[in-house]
């Protein structure tokens, strides 16, 4: 007679053996259209910013910022473009992380720091693009989660559960988290709580030791495990960072990390995954 493998092993294997998703085709509400036009590329003096903010490079994004505190604070800015452009690629490799289009996101960061400096000076004492850095996730908390709130209204589940079905779980786990797939499993697969532990355990560890595709999948699922928080507090794994501590030593210097989930209004409608 076969053996039957542990649920935990063979769940695992299932998993792993999917293909690490080259892109989503599952809903992303944080997404905007970024379509563009066709226009005649000039050319242009040094310090001029182009007209498309979809052209705007990491210095484009400088001299943006040496504009405008000149105009607030009727004062100059001492750019240095070797450590300014690596500031600004951090904000853009954050926004690039939530699936926003990175330019059109960052001088919305920007904007946003400029419009509450007293807020961050009365914090850091001075208003330069690195003390900008440190608001990047109360920006993405007051500003970006807020101007999605319809998101809301979306009812994610049979999203959810037809990609799974359709063995698409490593791509779920990469758009809404780990607490969402894990509630999802325990209350509708009948996994228990302690084998789903088990399992994604395994799995980490294996996208841990994979090539730079897993090592960036693995991103994602700890990301958007953050990023799609809060969660009701029935939800299965809440308690994820302290489940998996090699996640957070892995990606505790990210700039989306939280040592907490965020606060407020949930995104989604949660209540078809709990039990009835």
């Amino acid at each position: 007679m076969r053996k039957q493998l542990d649920p935990t092993v063979e769940l695992v294997k299932r998993i792993y053996a999917m293909p690490v998703p080259k892109q989503s085709e599952l809903t992303n509400p944080f997404n905007s259209n970024t379509r563009r036009k066709n226009k005649i590329v000039t050319r242009r003096s040094n310090n001029e910013i182009p007209e498309e903010i979809s052209d705007w490079t990491s210095k484009d994004f400088v001299n943006y910022f040496f504009d405008k505190y000149k105009s607030n604070f009727n004062g100059v800015y001492k750019k240095t473009y070797s450590t300014d452009c690596v500031k600004i690629n951090e904000f853009m490799e954050f926004m690039e992380a939530n699936e926003l289009n990175k330019n059109e996101w960052t001088k919305k960061f920007i904007d946003w720091c400029f419009d509450n400096v007293d807020f961050i000076t009365k914090t850091t004492s001075t208003f330069t693009l690195s003390a900008m850095r440190g608001f990047l996730n109360t920006f993405f908390q007051q500003v970006i989660q807020n101007a999605t709130r319809s998101s809301a209204s979306l009812d994610i589940f049979d999203e959810v559960s037809h990609a799974i079905e359709n063995g698409k779980t490593k791509e779920v786990l990469s758009i809404y988290g780990i607490p969402i797939v894990s509630t999802y499993f325990i209350n509708h697969k009948n996994i228990e709580n302690e084998k789903i532990k088990n399992g994604l355990n395994i799995l980490f560890n294996n996208l841990m030791q994979g090539d730079s595709d897993e090592l960036s999948l693995l991103n994602k699922i700890v990301q958007r495990s953050i990023s799609r928080s809060p969660y009701p507090e029935n939800f299965e794994l809440l308690n994820w960072r302290n489940l998996f501590p090699q996640l957070e030593k892995k990606f505790k210097k990210e700039l989306w990390w939280r040592d907490q989930d965020y606060y407020g209004s949930m995104q989604f409608k949660y209540d078809r995954f709990l039990k009835e």
